[in-house]
């Protein structure tokens, strides 16, 4: 299995350009992209050094949405929402994480380090002191060759770049891809849990997403079989933590843009989710589409 390994801030937003700015995309939606890509780069830059008291970024929200050709949905066009947030302070954690949930769902990797200027505080100012006599102490010795060869061989073996890289930002590099594998593996983890317990309940999932085309059968105890469904199937797979309800109504009345119907929701709710509109797909190619009205949704 190929484990991703952190990349460069500024690498990853040319990645996100490149896939935003295809030129198969259809007219309206590469120039919206643009637009967006130009706030993306915009928040970026102001991610430096600012004219604050405090050197951080000043507070400010961004809400930039793009559209792509998903790989993984037989090149169908889908929507990613995202919003940029800092809050004033040092919030670059909340940074990494809202800009890694965007690349993550772009279908690029999600983990990067910051490479410029950005979340770093301008130096307090320092206090007038009177210079010491020079010592006669022999000076520290620069590093040797040597050394210099041997922190970036261990930068190499750990998969970062190591031309320039010195030996305070091997251990940020370092930490921060511990903690990446961390949430990797817990991730994992969770979506090993999820489908397991997806694969049990997969009749289920069959069954409500079936609802639309059971209420056009016009035989004995049909009625209640979709009102069941509606009530105590959907309970049922709630029941196993995720939050579903509002997405397989929207699914019910014909919605099929993954994307919308995931927003706001966990990751287990977003399989769930994703398992029923999977079944919806194949019965709109099978019997045909078919959507309740609204009010038959509830």
């Amino acid at each position: 299995m190929l484990q991703l390994q952190p990349q460069p801030f500024s690498v990853a937003l040319r990645q996100l350009e490149a896939i935003v700015t295809e030129q198969v995309l259809p007219a309206d939606a590469l120039e919206a992209n643009k637009k967006a890509m130009a706030a993306v780069k915009d928040f970026a830059r102001s991610l430096e050094r600012a004219d604050t008291p405090s050197g951080y970024p000043a507070a400010s929200i961004k809400h930039v949405s793009f559209t792509f050709r998903d790989p993984y949905a037989g090149g169908r066009l889908n929507r990613v929402r995202c919003q940029l947030k800092t809050t004033g302070g040092n919030c670059g954690v909340l940074v990494q994480r809202s800009m890694a949930e965007l690349l993550h769902r772009m279908g690029l990797n999600p983990l990067f380090y910051f490479d410029g200027d950005q979340f770093r505080p301008r130096p307090a100012p320092q206090p007038q002191v009177v210079p010491k006599p020079r010592s006669t102490a022999p000076r520290s010795a620069e590093p040797t060759s040597a050394e210099v060869q041997a922190v970036r061989a261990k930068a190499a073996a750990a998969g970062f770049p190591s031309q320039t890289i010195t030996e305070e930002q091997f251990r940020q590099m370092e930490a921060q891809s511990e903690a990446s594998r961390e949430e990797r593996q817990k991730a994992a983890e969770e979506a090993a849990q999820a489908a397991e317990r997806l694969k049990k309940i997969d009749p289920l999932l069959q069954a409500v997403a079936a609802v639309p085309w059971l209420t056009d059968v016009r035989v004995q105890g049909a009625e209640e079989r979709v009102q069941m469904i509606k009530s105590k199937v959907v309970d049922e797979i709630e029941s196993w933590g995720w939050d579903v309800r509002g997405p397989v109504r929207r699914i019910w009345t014909g919605e099929r843009d993954l994307s919308v119907l995931e927003q706001g929701k966990d990751s287990g709710s977003r399989e769930a989710i994703k398992a029923i509109l999977f079944h919806a797909v194949k019965n709109d190619s099978k019997y045909g589409q078919k959507a309740l009205r609204p009010g038959q949704a509830v």
